[in-house]
């Protein structure tokens, strides 16, 4: 799975390389267009602009005869707010590709969600619109029963990683 904001000029200048290499391979794969609008409250993108999403996917969902497939990824709760994350599943069922994104993967993310919204971080996303049967929810460590509930009658997909750090601060995915 690769990510990519072609918003950002260096990942534009890496995407033709990439898709080049993708068709003269033979390779197949996920291209996922991440978008955030904020980070916690530390940052706040109000320019970020998510409507480039659509136009995006089309032009790459089924690129390389059909080897390169889309998701849309509102990166997570903590960093893509509402109103993008709305629009990100209408696009998504609009144009029948799934939705990737992170879930309740620390303490931190849901403790700052709850404290904001008062909803722990898979209420929000579903409250949202994000949780359908199109989405593969990553992460899924800090949840509850009531929460794993919900993930499962919308049909969404969990996959559980968890991180693991070392002495040296180094951090590592364990996927289980």
């Amino acid at each position: 799975m690769m990510f990519l904001n072609p918003q950002i000029s260096e990942q534009k200048e890496a995407e033709s390389g990439v898709f080049k290499d993708f068709n003269r391979m033979r390779h197949q794969g996920l291209l996922n267009y991440v978008v955030m609008d904020r980070w916690f409250d530390k940052y706040n993108y109000d320019t970020y602009d998510y409507r480039w999403v659509e136009p995006e996917t089309r032009r790459w969902n089924g690129a390389t005869n059909g080897r390169i497939k889309c998701s849309i990824g509102p990166h997570a709760p903590h960093s893509c707010s509402e109103e993008p994350m709305s629009n990100i599943s209408r696009i998504a069922l609009m144009m029948n590709v799934p939705i990737h994104l992170h879930l309740a993967e620390s303490a931190e993310e849901s403790g700052w969600i709850e404290q904001k919204f008062n909803l722990y971080p898979v209420e929000l996303v579903d409250k949202a619109g994000i949780l359908t049967s199109k989405t593969v929810a990553v992460h899924c460590v800090n949840v509850d029963k009531k929460n794993i509930k919900i993930i499962s009658e919308k049909g969404a997909k969990a996959l559980v990683m968890k991180y693991k750090e070392e002495k040296s601060g180094q951090k590592y995915v364990l996927m289980g």
